[in-house]
């Protein structure tokens, strides 16, 4: 899912699959719709008038026939059509929740979305039942609008109430994506994998979260919405420079941000990223001053990372072990952590354990030059897939393997290798496995496999180490 305007058809609400009776919308589909004479009957087929006295004298149109032909012309991009329609619509109904909510749409097509989620809003407000929907468009007109944070609480709010709400899932995991937070985003992905609904795009961001695969940033549906997320990209095209040139920090910034929970939040990530990088280009000086002012918190995989770069740049490899072990326990995917983490490992001498994160850190790289090859090309590479599936399956993450099974089962019918039958029957059997898998929790990873053998007592993780 990509940021975009609001869909045309109500069947995509974001909360269409739990509340789609409230919005009181039905999609329709056939072909281009042509400007109806709003006195008829006859606004959707086309009949013929007849003259005046005969059995096929139209009647009046409804407001219900008016209101289907607008959402046709909605959703075909006859905007000029559908908004004279709809104003025709609210003069004979004005106070019909379907009408108020067809007329918000027509607004939020022509980008007054001021205006449409007010109206939105003041429907809800009236009606409880049409709470949610009108919560999960107005969001969608929130993103547009440049208004995120009130976009991701509407959305948080619906999945509070609906937890099972899989087009909001994809929603604000796409719009956390496009804000730079990653491992946030990747809760969402990774719930969608489990419900079986996950697609491509979310499962190659699944295969890298500290920053995009290179390639993944030409479709264009990673377009940064802040600064945290340009310097992101930024580190995938491996161009340290400009990533930290972006987190530079900005006048007057820290009294701004205090002022301001949501801004607060984002300077600390800020400052995290650009630690991790001054870390990544030996800027030791930077890195001191930024870890004797911050402590990470508990989700801070970026700020863990720094830290333990500045421990093992002190020599201090315990303390370094204990970081990149926080960095790996938040992001599983992070190879540059588990390359230090190695080091430290060596320079304590747990040889054993630091073989075993090197060897991680190759097979991560592997699932990840896969996800990007297989992006780069649109490739139908059933052997990359192949490869990837064992790739995910030796890293214990069968769910995101199971995904790409079914991934690839859409390869092979694509290319006649097997039947629709044949692959209809692989994706219940596909689906079948994962939830015998998931009830029996056998798709989390133990903290302990993903530090090499570790075991976190021994660490001694503790809050404010």
């Amino acid at each position: 899912m990509e940021v975009t305007p609001p869909s045309r058809s109500p069947r995509d609400s974001v909360i269409q699959d739990n509340v789609d009776q409230d919005s009181g919308f039905r999609s329709s589909s056939g072909g281009d719709v042509d400007a109806p004479d709003p006195s008829t009957t006859d606004v959707a087929d086309g009949r013929d008038r007849g003259k005046p006295g005969d059995s096929n004298t139209p009647q009046p149109a409804t407001a219900e026939q008016l209101r289907e032909t607008a959402l046709r012309a909605l959703e075909q991009g006859q905007d000029d059509l559908a908004f004279q329609l709809v104003r025709q619509v609210m003069r004979m109904t004005p106070d019909h929740p379907q009408a108020i909510f067809l007329h918000a749409l027509v607004l939020g097509d022509r980008h007054r979305f001021h205006e449409a989620i007010e109206m939105l809003d003041e429907l809800a407000a009236r009606m409880p039942a049409t709470r949610l929907p009108a919560m999960g468009q107005t969001a969608e007109w929130l993103v547009l609008a440049g208004n995120y944070d009130q976009a991701e609480a509407r959305y948080r709010t619906i999945l509070d109430e609906i937890p099972d709400a899989t087009m909001v899932h994809r929603h604000l995991g796409q719009l956390l994506l496009q804000q730079g937070k990653r491992i946030e985003a990747a809760s969402h992905f990774r719930y969608l994998a489990q419900r079986g609904e996950v697609n491509q795009d979310e499962l190659r961001c699944l295969l890298s979260l500290v920053k995009p695969l290179p390639k993944q940033l030409e479709s264009g549906r990673l377009e940064p919405l802040n600064r945290l997320a340009q310097s992101r990209n930024q580190m995938a095209l491996q161009d340290l420079d400009a990533a930290l040139e972006i987190l530079q920090p900005e006048e007057h910034q820290t009294s701004r941000a205090g002022a301001d929970a949501n801004r607060q939040a984002v300077a600390r990530a800020e400052a995290s990223l650009r630690a991790r990088i001054q870390a990544l280009r030996n800027e030791w000086d930077a890195v001191r001053q930024w870890a004797e002012s911050v402590q990470p918190d508990a989700a801070d995989a970026d700020g863990w990372f720094a830290a333990g770069c500045h421990a093992a740049h002190q020599q201090n490899h315990d303390q370094a072990i204990r970081c990149f072990s926080r960095t790996l326990l938040i992001d599983f995917t992070d190879v540059d952590a588990y390359d230090r983490f190695s080091k430290s490992l060596r320079a304590v001498g747990q040889t054993a354990v630091a073989d075993e994160a090197d060897r991680r850190a190759k097979w991560i790289r592997q699932t990840q030059d896969i996800g990007n090859r297989l992006t780069m090309n649109q490739s139908r590479d059933r052997a990359l897939v192949a490869k990837l599936v064992t790739l995910l399956q030796q890293l214990k993450r069968p769910v995101e393997a199971f995904a790409w099974q079914s991934i690839d089962l859409v390869f092979a019918v694509n290319d006649a290798a097997i039947s629709e039958a044949e692959a209809e029957n692989a994706f219940l059997a596909i689906g079948e496995q994962r939830e015998r898998l998931l009830r029996s929790g056998g798709h989390q990873i133990a903290p302990s496999f993903i530090l090499c053998g570790l075991e976190i007592d021994a660490l001694e993780l503790r809050q404010g180490d």
